[in-house]
């Protein structure tokens, strides 16, 4: 028997896994190293051992998951620069409404100041004319 075990009368097979875990047969399926894990199915069945299925349905989920979390690292990253960008380009509009409106207040001191001065001087005027 050179390093292969005696088949046992009731261990599981494929069909069986598959007839009463469906659930489970389908997520290994939506694996994207299913292939692989498939390949392996066939080598369990000879040595009557699944767990080199399992191994490799656990080597395909860490893949999977490590390539997963790289992509979402690399969109946080783009996220986190547009997000500076936005804050650059929101802190520079900050500043130049500030400078606008601090233009716009001593516009309106300078009218303020004007109007006072045409208000005393036309409060005048009538004395003015008084004067003989």
């Amino acid at each position: 028997m050179l390093g292969r075990k005696k088949k046992k009368d009731n261990a599981p097979t494929w069909e069986y896994i598959k007839r009463r875990y469906p659930d489970v047969v389908e997520e290994l399926r939506s694996l994207k190293d299913w292939e692989d894990v498939r390949a392996s199915i066939v080598e369990a069945e000879k040595m009557d051992d699944y767990s080199l299925v399992a191994l490799h349905a656990v080597a395909a989920i860490t893949r999977q998951e490590r390539i997963d979390v790289e992509m979402l690292s690399k969109r946080i990253e783009v996220l986190l620069s547009k997000l500076e960008g936005l804050r650059s380009d929101n802190d520079n509009a900050i500043k130049s409404l500030s400078k606008e409106v601090e233009s716009l207040k001593n516009e309106f001191e300078d009218i303020r100041k004007r109007t006072l001065f045409l208000q005393n001087l036309e409060q005048m005027l009538p004395k003015i004319n008084e004067i003989p």
